[in-house]
Parts: structure tokens; C-alpha cells; sequence
């Protein structure tokens, strides 16, 4: 019997969202920190209040364990996948991409993963306004 792992590494999260620097340059014809009205999209350290999954981040890793299909891996080795999206306003998220993962595949089914969960999204706060904020997710996987 196959034995799937997945769990997210807080300490990650925490030293992502600690940087001054912006985690992806250049995505969406370099226009990631701006819509096209000139709204800015915060990194994690300029908000007030980070975006939140409503269910927490033990409610988010069991949301997309539920619904990630893990390939079946010819080793033993940990993969991982990082994910960056935009979570909105209205608590929705978009602009998911993958930003790297040992298999293209992952990054694939992270994507999907993350286009089927439910807008339980609750959104960064800055100066008592709704913000939309960039966050970064790490996927680790296992397969024994």
C-alpha cells in the first residue's frame, strides 16, 4: 500500500513571507505588483494583516491533500512544488502558477488543485481595507 505524505512546511512559509524582496519578477508581462487600473498586489510584509485561508493552514493543507492525485514516484526522495497565486479582495484567488517543482507534472496538478478549491479565502488587510496580496504555497510530497 502507497503511503502519500503531504505536508506543508511552516518554517518555509514564515521565511517567504519574512522577505523584503518580491518572491517573482517579471509574470504577466511584468505587471505582478500592478493590475492594468494600477492596483497594487502586497507581498505578505507590506500588509497589515495576511490573507488567510478560512479554514486555517492545517484546513488548507487538508483541502488540497484531499484533492491532489500524486503520481506514482520511482523513489524515495521528497518532491516539492511551490505555488504562487493572488489572493483577491473578495476572498477569491488568481493568477495561480507553479514557480518551481522537481516535475513539471506537479506543478500541473497543483494548479488544478488549486483551481478547485473554494473561494474560503479571507483577504489581506492594509490600512482597514481589503488588499489583494500575493502568497506563496510549498507542497511537499512523498510517495512509500
Amino acid at each position: 500500500m502507497r503511503n502519500v505524505l503531504i505536508f506543508i512546511s511552516l518554517f518555509f512559509l514564515n521565511t517567504i513571507f519574512s522577505q523584503n524582496t518580491p518572491v517573482l519578477t517579471n509574470v504577466n508581462n511584468g505587471k505582478l505588483y500592478h493590475n492594468e487600473n494600477g492596483e497594487k498586489i502586497f507581498l505578505a510584509t507590506e500588509v497589515d494583516v495576511k490573507a488567510e485561508y478560512k479554514g486555517g493552514i492545517n484546513g488548507l493543507a487538508k483541502e488540497v491533500g484531499k484533492k491532489f492525485n500524486v503520481p506514482d514516484f520511482n523513489d524515495k526522495k521528497i518532491h516539492k512544488i511551490y505555488l504562487s497565486f493572488i489572493v483577491e479582495t473578495d476572498g477569491s484567488i488568481s493568477d495561480i502558477i507553479g514557480i518551481t517543482a522537481d516535475e513539471e507534472k506537479l506543478i500541473t496538478e497543483g494548479i488544478r488543485v488549486f483551481k478547485l478549491l473554494p473561494n474560503k479565502w479571507i483577504p489581506a488587510q492594509k490600512d482597514g481595507k481589503s488588499v489583494r496580496m500575493q502568497y506563496v504555497f510549498p507542497i511537499s510530497l512523498s510517495s512509500s
